[in-house]
């Protein structure tokens, strides 16, 4: 059997110049827009400011989960237009934040599954609630599963999945 050659740098621009062609919105995702919209409204009411008291408390390490960037709506799209994932395809996302990335993949195809984690619990609680409204409205056609934790322990989490 022959081993494929790598893309050409041609055609690895030819892929990138595809995916970062100017934007539509997907006509299908505007249920889950309006949804993440005011999840997110809510839960900039519930803790006015840059940093909740959970992330400050949680050390030099992990200051910066409370003031990173978030992979937008525009972001996603490019992603999965480079990945071309099929259906068997499980996307991770380490540090989900709200979600909104996550449920964004899981709305546009039908995939094995989608998993998020996320260390903070107002952001993985804004998920959980925006989760159980995607689903409530028939908008995801991918499962999705969401976890609070530390991405440092995931071995532990892997031996207590073993356990169950």
């Amino acid at each position: 059997a022959g081993v494929a050659a790598p893309p050409s740098a041609a055609d690895a621009a030819d892929a990138t110049a595809a995916a970062t062609a100017a934007y539509e919105p997907h006509p299908k995702l505007a249920p889950l827009r309006r949804l993440l919209a005011a999840a997110r409204e809510s839960a900039a009411a519930a803790t006015p400011g840059a940093m909740s008291a959970e992330a400050a408390a949680l050390g030099e390490v992990y200051r910066r989960a409370a003031t990173d960037g978030e992979l937008l709506e525009e972001g996603v799209e490019q992603l999965l237009r480079l990945l071309q994932p099929g259906p068997g395809a499980v996307f991770c996302d380490l540090g989900s934040g709200r979600g909104e990335a996550l449920l964004h993949v899981a709305a546009r195809g039908r995939y094995r599954g989608c998993i998020g984690v996320e260390l903070l619990e107002e952001r993985h609680s804004t998920a959980v609630g925006s989760l159980a409204a995607a689903v409530g409205d028939g908008l995801l056609p991918s499962p999705v599963r969401l976890v609070r934790g530390d991405l440092t322990e995931v071995g532990a989490w892997v031996e207590r999945e073993r356990a169950e």
